[in-house]
């Protein structure tokens, strides 16, 4: 489950450390009474901070001043995708600018397919040629032999057309 560590910035500047850890993706109702019962919001400390994630699988950045609302929503959209599409989120967040959020990812969904087998520049060449379909390699007799698969696959990672990561190829 991801997971911030939200505080009490006035008992904090007092030298306190009030907060918990709250489950992201719940209901707004759920996280309003977890800033009133274990947070310690209230008129008279009204601010709070995150001061600590625990997201697995996602590379996002996350900063102590988040809005934990928008956050929590994010989150609520991110649990109601499939297995495959939370694979292709987490490689999406992996090649994004640290401006975008998980909203954004989530968005850029259908701009990309994850290929999981392909993990080197080998396997990004092979499959460009014999299960992509993208070089008709029947003319070429027994020359097919010679193709280096690997400088193949480093050229099409070097044109841009997709970027590795620790999911798989992501074509985009």
């Amino acid at each position: 489950m991801n997971g911030i560590y939200i505080a009490n910035l006035g008992k904090y500047n007092e030298g306190e450390m009030v907060g918990g850890w709250f489950m992201l993706g719940q209901e707004e109702e759920e996280l309003n009474a977890f800033l009133k019962e274990v947070v310690g919001i209230n008129k008279e400390y009204e601010e709070w901070f995150i001061a600590d994630t625990d997201i697995y699988d996602l590379d996002l950045e996350i900063s102590e001043y988040e809005n934990i609302y928008s956050l929590n929503e994010m989150f609520a959209r991110y649990e109601e995708l499939s297995s495959y599409e939370k694979e292709v989120v987490q490689a999406i967040t992996e090649i994004m600018s640290g401006a975008e959020t998980l909203d954004d990812a989530i968005d850029k969904l259908d701009d990309y397919s994850l290929y999981p087998d392909i993990q080197n520049d080998y396997d990004l060449g092979y499959a460009y040629i014999h299960e992509w379909g993208c070089v008709d390699t029947r003319n070429l007799g027994f020359l097919s032999s010679y193709i280096d698969y690997e400088a193949l696959g480093r050229d099409l990672d070097l044109d841009g057309m997709g970027s590795f990561t620790s999911k798989g190829f992501l074509l985009n």
